[in-house]
This record gives structure tokens, C-alpha cells and sequence, in this order.
């Protein structure tokens, strides 16, 4: 079963991936360019990297996905819409 996790190199998602890939869970892992992924390299997990705002890139991610997490989100921004767009 494949399971995408979307803000997977934050705080939550690295527990959260780990968490899964001690049960066996083929994880895929949607993550920024400039995101650390150490950690999450040495859980051997599958890394897209790419941006959560383009519709056409998600399409690619999420083929033969069975469960999505979606913990990928913006705290702080300079504008209230770019805030909204990815929330």
C-alpha cells in the first residue's frame, strides 16, 4: 500500500514517516527542494520534490497512492493569500 505524506521533512511528518515505515508502509514523500531530508533518507523512503501550489505536479505524485497526509502548510507569509493557497 503506498501512502503520501505531504510536509513530510516538518516536525509532525518525520514521526509521522517513521511511524509508518515501521509498520511496513511504502511511503512517497513530497517535499521542497530546499527542505532537509537527512533524516528521511535514512528511512528509505521515496522523495518527489516538488511545489504543493502546482496542480500538474500533483497529478504525478499522487499515481498509485492509496492514503495522503496532508500536513504540508504555511505558518508565516507575507501575503494572506499565498497563506490560504497552500492551507
Amino acid at each position: 500500500m503506498k501512502t503520501l505524506v505531504t510536509g513530510a521533512s516538518g516536525f509532525i511528518g518525520k514521526h509521522l514517516v517513521r511511524t509508518l515505515v515501521e509498520r511496513g508502509r511504502d511511503v512517497r514523500c513530497l517535499v521542497r527542494k530546499s527542505s532537509d531530508t537527512k533524516y528521511l533518507e535514512e528511512l528509505g523512503v521515496e522523495f518527489f520534490y516538488d511545489d504543493l501550489l502546482k496542480q500538474e505536479s500533483l497529478k504525478n505524485i499522487a499515481k498509485d497512492v492509496n492514503i495522503v497526509y496532508h500536513l504540508a502548510g504555511e505558518i508565516y507569509s507575507n501575503r494572506s493569500r499565498d497563506f490560504y493557497s497552500v492551507n
